[in-house]
């Protein structure tokens, strides 16, 4: 009985376990100064590792073909070095390579000879092997075409402005996400998180990248739930579909709240927190709702779907913490301290510095993240990732075998912990070492993991 009760306590435990936060690529300073001030120097740059430069990195998309990451470096407006650029990082080697835009401004063309204007969220399409890109700047959709790195623009014109019509007379402002969704004909349904116009859009897409845009949601800056127009948002930014495709899943940032628009009939719902104002210092406590509910998300960003755990990943922007959401709403930390630094780590001891945008490798179980203001692309170790259990493990299992005595201000304890540790401490090595075994193969099934995040 006793053993089965260390079992439970053990799988809660090592089930709750945090990510474990990498560098992949990117070096150099981080930023200095006033979140609005840009820093005037250079600094994109190709090369391996931390050899390369990233410059205010945003939108990121994994290709699952090619083991590869496309990171959109979208540059400082008001900096003399502006670049916008599309790059890329081979996730084997780490070389990070440039492979289209140079100078900020609007042209198409093969590779460096395209432009771009405040590159915000890029979408991979694996079947078509192609970019989408939100150049937000210009307020234009644009594509890249994997084979040549030629850019082409599908959609927008260059003012801002709100206009449903065919894709080459429509109007957005400042678009920052996109997904893709395609029927059971195959044609594609293109979702743009159009920001500063408050809406979510969708463009039908032909063979040809000829077709039309549509509002579906939004439109009118506020908060409320309700069908298709009558829905109300506050700068959505980044947005995801869900496997079957039923649900567009929106960070709504100034809202503080993660919504739900139901495709098929328009509806938008709030997932988690309740549409308002606030203000975040340094330190301070959550704050509440006007109805005493505290706030579960603040300034999301970067959102993912993972369709094995049914959960979002979420980026905090200003809180530099990354969240998991499960479908009903409950919120649970990833990874990040809560405040601004640069530190790889595992759960609360890594920091980020604004983390924006977000991907995901379901194979690996890692999420790859934007890490904007250290100028870094981060890995996070997801939900039912090995890695997770069997790093930290390791190291526990090395305490029982080496030490005879623990030391619990050492750093190895707290990672000890962290796993389940305190098991160790309570009851020792003979009881806990096949208790170990046991937890992780309890671990690494699906439905453990599940009972946590689900629930």
């Amino acid at each position: 009985m006793l053993l089965i009760i260390l079992s439970l306590i053990g799988l809660s435990f090592v089930q709750g376990l945090p990510g474990i936060v990498e560098t992949v690529a990117g070096g150099g300073p981080s930023h200095k100064g006033k979140d609005s001030e840009c820093n005037n120097f250079e600094r994109s740059k190709d090369g391996v590792g931390s050899q390369a430069r990233f410059n205010y990195p945003w939108g990121i998309a994994y290709d699952i073909h090619n083991n590869q990451v496309y990171v959109a470096d979208c540059g400082c407006m008001d900096s003399e070095h502006r670049t916008d650029l599309i790059r890329r990082i081979d996730l084997k080697t780490h070389q990070v390579t440039t492979v289209a835009g140079s100078t900020q401004g609007f042209r198409d063309g093969f590779g460096h000879e395209a432009h771009f204007q405040h590159i915000a969220g890029i979408l991979l399409d694996p079947e078509l092997e192609m970019l989408y890109i939100a150049d937000s700047g210009n307020n234009r959709i644009r594509v890249m075409y994997l084979s040549n790195y030629k850019v082409d623009t599908i959609a927008g014109l260059s003012s801002k402005g709100f206009v449903d019509q065919s894709v080459l007379s429509s109007h957005f402002n400042n678009p920052q996400s996109l997904a893709l969704m395609r029927d059971k004909d195959s044609k594609r349904a293109l979702f743009v998180s159009d920001t500063d116009n408050h809406a979510i859009r969708v463009i039908h897409l032909e063979s040809d990248n000829t077709g039309d845009v549509k509002t579906i949601a939004g439109g009118n800056k506020g908060f409320k739930d309700g069908y298709k127009l009558n829905a109300r948002f506050y700068f959505p930014t980044q947005i995801t579909i869900d496997s079957l495709g039923q649900y567009v899943y929106i960070s709504d940032h100034y809202n503080h709240a993660i919504r739900r628009l139901e495709i098929s009939s328009g509806l938008v719902t709030t997932l988690t927190s309740e549409g308002f104002q606030i203000r975040l210092d340094k330190g301070a406590p959550s704050p509440a709702t006007p109805t005493g509910r505290p706030v579960t998300i603040h300034y999301p960003e970067g959102i993912i779907y993972d369709p094995d755990y049914e959960a979002l990943y979420v980026c905090e922007f200003q809180t530099h913490v990354i969240q998991v959401v499960n479908l009903k709403g409950f919120v649970k930390p990833l990874a990040g301290s809560g405040f601004q630094g640069r530190k790889d780590g595992v759960g609360q001891t890594a920091k980020f510095y604004h983390p924006s945008g977000m991907t995901f490798d379901r194979k690996s179980r890692r999420l790859f993240v934007s890490d904007q203001y250290n100028h870094l692309v981060r890995s996070i170790s997801a939900l039912g990732s090995k890695k997770k259990f069997l790093r930290v493990a390791k190291k526990a299992e090395q305490m029982i075998t080496n030490k005879g005595s623990i030391n619990t201000s050492s750093s190895s304890t707290q990672t000890m912990y962290i796993a389940g540790g305190f098991l160790l401490v309570m009851f020792g090595a003979v009881v806990i070492r096949p208790l170990f075994r046991l937890v992780y193969k309890l671990v690494n099934s699906e439905q453990s993991q599940n009972l946590l995040y689900r629930d």
